[in-house]
């Protein structure tokens, strides 16, 4: 089936039809004519569906297979993990804590209390001193055997000189992946490489600003590591740590060198609980100023600054602009290693040579910056800054705007952690809320702006072939199957939008779009080499501080305090687990006979069956039928959801290509007659 495009563009490869798989999770909308829309969800954390006012939208998307409803032996990641406390005294040194605490004993009844106290205090970031006055509270009522302080109850570590080392103009601190593996390793987490057994190791290097005060200077420049192993979530950890008045650590080297040594080492092999292992660098992650410092090339703001080939830029109002219709010869791990693009490199040369094979495939390009923070903030930025473009939007459209979003805030289901707010708010958006916008509600959003303004039309089929692309890549197995697709998709969002925003649009990020899907290609889905977890945790990180003074003690002192008191198990947990809560008594069977209820959870998702329709009620079955929860009946050890389904489906659009590819439908006339599904059926949760 093939689908009009634009210019050359023209998608044929496409089947006619694609099976809906269970890692979808559609979500109600009201929409704008009389119909239902169903869209698709790629992150649990952050999914959404919007819709206008009378039709539906509704939309699936796959992500890994980390929503199923059945019972699975995938682990979770629990945010709440990375909590933490903030105090800087202790007793032991950082030194001590290298030899005293060896693997954490089995839990018994006298320590669990004290154990689920030390959580509580490192989930909810409480302070030493409340934790020492809810201590005192406790032992005065007949709990004697619990630690008089914070600082024996979660083992803080009193950092001295010793322990840092000077760097330039600031303080350096090195742990170590070695130290790591020892407290966090279990086999599972292994992978076999080239027949031998070996871990993957991402790393992530950035910089931030601790304070907001002008008059606090101080930068942290953390290098955080993450084990990548097949079916679990692994979080980040501090490998090293740098504080300094200046923007970046003055000598990239010594910055690197410890890391550098100690990886060369353990690639040669190191022994884990009696098994040898080979540490494997997978990516090395970071924005684009980060990238280019760790690699020793011009900055993003060059005309010689693209790190997939090597075209030139122009400068052009204020800043370098690329030829949206021109690539340069692209670069490889040879021509890198050669210098042969002398105006691309700097005069001296990366340590991360060592240990990098290809310094230029082994350095993704990130989807949090050129994505969500980029290529979404930009078209934005044009639609609403006076100075942007000629397209800004009068302030009558922009309330318009505001208006529909706000309409669209209580159809967003409870996985949202960032609902729509007001569009004039973009400049305080974080990256979740763009992703959020170009994969769901900005669907609604561009073509609710079309409707009430005819001149935009081109806008929203710009953000449309962005979109498009977007979903691709960001499923595995749409991206398995179509990244030639994507590739052309975003080849004509970067030729069109200088047509569309004007020639000073296409920028740095917007260009390397242009090379986006060939990553894919090569390391899967955007998700799996984004930087969006990493800058989580650097948040997380900020939020440890108390005062100003000390910035580096403090977060050493808390980075071994979650280590200490973190086990395995809390570390890599099963989520395959079902829970049934809130029972009823009047909910409509199908003719089951069994226990019902009206809340099917697990630790990503939760569905609620409630009438009238509820924002976590829609879900998708394996076949593709889009259903509304109205009940859930235990038979046995069989869980079962009782509802109705929607009747009619069509497609949302049909440009660039036909939204049901990326099951982005309409949905509409609900069923009276009721049906069940069982969980094994793989329903996925949806926005409706």
């Amino acid at each position: 089936m093939a689908s009009r495009g634009v210019g050359e563009l023209s998608f044929t490869s496409f089947p006619q039809e694609m099976s809906v798989d269970v890692d979808r999770v559609p979500v109600r909308l009201q929409g704008i004519t009389q119909s239902d829309v169903l869209l698709p969800q790629s992150d649990a954390e952050d999914s959404c569906i919007s819709g206008v006012v009378r039709p539906t939208v509704i939309s699936t998307s796959k992500k890994s297979r980390e929503n199923r409803f059945q019972i699975s032996k995938n682990p979770y990641y629990s945010s709440s993990d990375d909590e933490a406390i903030s105090s800087d005294a202790g007793h032991s040194s950082v030194e001590d804590a290298e030899y005293d605490w060896g693997e954490t004993p089995a839990v018994d009844d006298g320590n669990i209390l004290r154990d689920g106290l030390a959580k509580w205090a490192l989930e909810f970031n409480v302070t030493h001193t409340a934790v020492d006055a809810l201590l005192s509270l406790l032992r005065d009522n007949g709990l004697e055997t619990l630690p008089k302080s914070a600082t024996s109850l979660l083992g803080t570590v009193h950092c001295v000189s010793k322990d840092f080392k000077q760097l330039g103009s600031g303080l350096y601190w090195y742990r170590g992946v070695k130290k790591y593996l020892e407290t966090y390793f279990t086999p599972e987490m292994a992978c076999v490489v080239d027949g031998q057994k070996s871990v993957k190791l991402d790393i992530f290097v950035d910089g931030l600003s601790p304070y907001k005060a002008p008059t606090k200077k101080a930068e942290l420049w953390p290098i955080a590591g993450r084990i990548v192993c097949a079916g679990f979530k692994t979080k980040p950890f501090v490998i090293a740590l740098w504080c300094g008045p200046k923007k970046v650590p003055d000598s990239l080297e010594e910055f690197l060198i410890p890391f550098v040594t100690e990886c060369k080492e353990l690639m040669k092999g190191f022994v884990l609980k009696g098994t040898t292992y080979m540490l494997v660098l997978r990516h090395v992650i970071g924005d684009a100023p980060a990238r280019a410092w760790l690699k020793q090339v011009k900055q993003h703001g060059s005309k010689a600054s693209c790190e997939r080939c090597n075209i030139r830029g122009i400068w052009l109002s204020n800043r370098v602009v690329f030829d949206p219709n021109s690539l340069g010869e692209l670069r490889t791990n040879e021509s890198f290693t050669n210098r042969t693009d002398g105006e691309y490199h700097l005069a001296d040369r990366s340590p991360l040579e060592e240990i990098v094979h290809d310094m230029i495939l082994q350095f993704p390009l990130d989807r949090l910056h050129l994505l969500d923070l980029g290529a979404v903030r930009r078209i934005i930025k044009f639609l609403l800054e006076p100075k942007a473009s000629s397209i800004k939007l009068k302030p009558a459209l922009i309330a318009r705007l505001d208006w529909f979003m706000s309409k669209l805030l209580p159809f967003f289901p409870s996985e949202f952690r960032r609902k729509p707010k007001s569009i004039c708010d973009f400049r305080i958006y974080k990256g979740s809320e763009f992703k959020r916008i170009l994969q769901y509600d900005g669907i609604l959003v561009f073509y609710f702006l079309t409707m009430n303004a005819k001149e935009y039309e081109g806008v929203y089929q710009c953000f449309l072939m962005l979109s498009c692309a977007a979903r691709i890549l960001s499923d595995e197995d749409l991206c398995h199957q179509y990244v030639g697709d994507a590739r052309q998709l975003l080849k004509g969002f970067v030729n069109y939008s200088e047509s569309v925003f004007g020639d000073h649009f296409v920028v740095y990020n917007i260009h390397h779009l242009l090379h986006l899907a060939d990553d894919c290609g090569i390391h899967g889905v955007l998700d799996g080499f984004s930087a969006e977890l990493y800058e989580s945790y650097l948040g997380r990180m900020k939020r440890w501080l108390r005062a100003p003074g000390r910035t580096i003690t403090q977060i050493v002192a808390r980075t071994l305090e979650h280590e200490k008191n973190h086990t395995t198990e809390r570390y890599l947990r099963n989520f395959n687990e079902a829970r049934l809560t809130m029972p009823n008594e009047s909910g409509c069977s199908d003719g089951l006979c069994g226990e019902m209820y009206s809340k099917f959870e697990t630790d990503d998702f939760a569905i609620v069956a409630s009438l009238p329709v509820h924002t976590d009620n829609c879900c998708i079955t394996k076949s593709g039928e889009v259903i509304i929860v109205q009940n859930i009946v235990k038979v046995g050890e069989i869980i079962y959801f009782v509802g109705k389904q929607f009747e009619e489906k069509t497609s949302f659009f049909d440009y660039p290509m036909d939204s049901s590819l990326l099951e982005i439908h309409k949905v509409q006339k609900l069923s009276a007659k009721l049906s069940h599904w069982s969980v094994k059926t793989e329903l996925l949760k949806s926005v409706y």
